[in-house]
């Protein structure tokens, strides 16, 4: 009876949230936080178009760490301005969620007593699309998007996503794609209308189900990419596909542990699991060139966890407006090291003309 009274009130709690009760968030450093607009990023009349980088080397001084939080840090997604990041950092069941500012380094954690599955930011950087697995009393089939204002951590109910366990939103076209579990053991990737509903859906793909990763729309919408499970020799693999909307026509790479890879509808980044190394992917022409090299000796950007040497990279992903490039390392037995690195790609092209 005891633990079914503490249930209750913790869904209580949970309802209270999302209903907007909670109106000024305080951190674990006691401050508001409210997300104000920052500096305007342009571009330097030196830049070559980002798709065109190639060769970059990124050395170690131009790397920093986003902070830790409780525990190893997961890239939920990055704001279309590039300033702002969400993830979360899990320790055993709980969660800690966190926004990070790539430009000025605030570092926010919203007081959130649930957990974010799958994060999107709107195109005004104020606010995030989120779907809570853990909506209490709710069956999958009844799953629901919501809309955060992060001002005041207000929450609203937006539309349905039954079934829902991923999901990317195109706001400028209108689109929302999902990641599925309606069959036992199989995923289903749709596509569907923003206000149109499920049963309307166009369904992308089927993949079996094992470990969920990001599924991502490009710019304007005319690819969408996703995690597949395979096996190899018994052991499991989760490939990254593309697929071309309009042709069906699919093209397969490395795993990525992160969500927005994009330089372009047509280029992609690859992260390379066995080199320091950053690939770009023409899905077009098929052309595969180094993006970008890392500097194997990032022992000094997190204090904690030394380790072994990091020897390739599990994700990766690009705030296009402000060049910076994230990235998460692997160690040299494939272990997940749970950090998440920024690269400042200006930076890097700095101090590589210094160095010529």
């Amino acid at each position: 009876m005891r633990e079914r009274k503490v249930l209750v009130l913790l869904s209580m709690l949970v309802s209270s949230v999302l209903a907007g009760c909670l109106l000024r968030p305080i951190n674990e450093r006691g401050t508001i936080y409210t997300p104000a607009p920052t500096r305007a990023v342009t571009a330097e009349p030196s830049e070559p178009p980002l798709e065109e980088w190639q060769g970059l080397f990124i050395p170690k001084q131009c790397v920093r760490g986003v902070p830790r939080g409780w525990a190893g840090n997961t890239l939920k997604a990055i704001s279309s301005s590039g300033q702002w990041i969400a993830y979360v950092a899990s320790l055993e069941i709980n969660y800690h969620f966190s926004i990070y500012n790539l430009l000025t380094g605030e570092w926010r954690t919203p007081a959130a007593p649930f957990a974010f599955n799958a994060v999107k930011w709107g195109t005004d950087d104020r606010g995030l699309y989120h779907l809570s697995l853990y909506d209490h009393d709710k069956k999958p089939e009844e799953r629901k998007l919501w809309w955060i204002n992060l001002e005041t951590m207000q929450a609203k109910e937006i539309r349905d996503c039954p079934h829902c366990v991923e999901f990317d939103v195109l706001e400028t076209e209108s689109i929302l794609a999902a990641t599925r579990g309606i069959k036992r053991g199989w995923l289903q990737i749709d596509m569907v209308g923003w206000t149109e509903p499920f049963t309307a859906a166009v369904t992308i793909d089927s993949v079996k189900r094992g470990g969920v990763g990001p599924i991502s729309l490009s710019p304007h919408g005319k690819r969408l990419a996703y995690s597949a499970e395979t096996k190899d020799k018994g052991i499991r693999q989760f490939p990254m596909r593309i697929q071309e909307l309009g042709s069906g026509a699919i093209v397969t790479l490395t795993e990525n542990s992160m969500p927005d890879a994009w330089l372009t509808d047509d280029v992609i980044l690859d992260p390379d699991p066995e080199a320091m190394r950053v690939w770009r992917h023409n899905l077009v022409t098929g052309e595969r060139v180094v993006f970008a090299e890392v500097d194997r000796d990032l022992s000094s950007v997190y204090a904690i966890g030394q380790g072994s040497p990091y020897t390739g990279i599990r994700g990766v992903a690009i705030a296009r407006d402000t060049r910076f490039l994230l990235f998460e390392p692997l160690r040299e037995t494939s272990i997940w090291t749970g950090t998440i690195f920024v690269a400042d790609l200006r930076c890097s092209r700095r101090v590589s003309a210094e160095q010529r």
